[in-house]
């Protein structure tokens, strides 16, 4: 949902702050002639400790939760410059042990089709297609989904930028809004009062930033539960601080820490919602662009 660089090829769920750290920001600066990489690849891994997840009867289940991401997109210029297309891969797994019965891990492995705007070499706005199956542990023809998330920044004064957009998907219980505001205080912090990301950046140099604020993550999937296959979706939001920088030109890295302020599992189409709260998470993520 996942730093001032731009917005992640592999776009997760609800990857907004990665559009807020980098699109917003720099679109009223204008373009320049920096252009963006050709070929990104990411891998992100995040762990969380023990909750008590709790579902509508009041019946408790003990929930890890562990994640893992690998992804890669080329990306190339439109005709109408500077639109770029990029096609690539995702895959993305959760991992729930010894937590919910029957419900032990969701997985997706999705293509990539995004055309974006930029300016110079930050994403500014994007349409991004995910079609792929998103499942439990066995993978059907029924998995088969396509989540679509759409977003752009929108230059309101030289300090002041706006978010508008959404993600939706055929396993998501409802369609996720995406607006708010960006205000940049030179040189050195940004305020992002965004939903469902707000947050504050810290501009250390140019590349290296430190932010603090929620982060909301998770997918839609067609899980196999009571003994039946049922839509569920799974969403985490954390709060927490994250130190990104780069290390070297092409190699930009992030380790994140801090609190899970909810983890749930919406059944919403059969058995309602199992939710639960108070897991500390650690996260690392490391982009190869060139």
């Amino acid at each position: 949902m996942t730093l001032a660089l731009s917005i992640p090829l592999f776009c997760r769920r609800f990857a907004v702050r990665w559009w807020v750290a980098g699109a917003v920001f720099i679109v009223s600066a204008g373009r320049n002639e920096a252009v963006p990489p050709r070929e990104e690849y990411e891998f992100s891994a995040v762990t969380l400790t023990s909750v008590k997840v709790a579902d509508p009867q009041g019946k408790d289940y003990t929930s890890e939760a562990h994640e893992m991401t690998a992804g890669l997109l080329a990306r190339t210029p439109l005709i109408a410059a500077p639109f770029y297309l990029g096609v690539g891969l995702r895959a993305e797994n959760y991992y729930f042990p010894g937590g919910v019965p029957a419900l032990g891990r969701l997985q997706d492995y999705a293509a990539v089709v995004t055309v974006e705007y930029y300016a110079g070499d930050e994403n500014v706005a994007a349409l991004t297609l995910r079609p792929g199956w998103y499942f439990g542990v066995h993978t059907t023809a029924a998995a088969w989904d396509v989540p679509v998330d759409l977003t752009t920044g929108l230059a309101i004064t030289r300090n002041l930028d706006g978010v508008l957009g959404f993600s939706n998907a055929r396993f998501y219980h409802h369609a996720l809004p995406i607006f708010g505001f960006v205000w940049k205080m030179p040189p050195r912090l940004r305020f992002e009062a965004v939903y469902p990301e707000p947050g504050i950046v810290f501009i250390i140099d140019p590349k290296t930033t430190l932010r603090i604020g929620g982060e909301l993550t998770g997918a839609g999937f067609l899980a196999d539960f009571g003994g039946r296959r049922t839509a569920v979706e799974y969403a985490s939001y954390r709060i927490g601080v994250e130190f990104s920088g780069e290390w070297r030109r092409g190699i930009d890295f992030a380790v994140g820490a801090g609190y899970e302020a909810e983890r749930s599992f919406d059944f919403f189409r059969s058995e309602g919602r199992l939710q639960g709260h108070g897991a500390a998470y650690l996260r690392f993520r490391l982009l190869l662009s060139r």
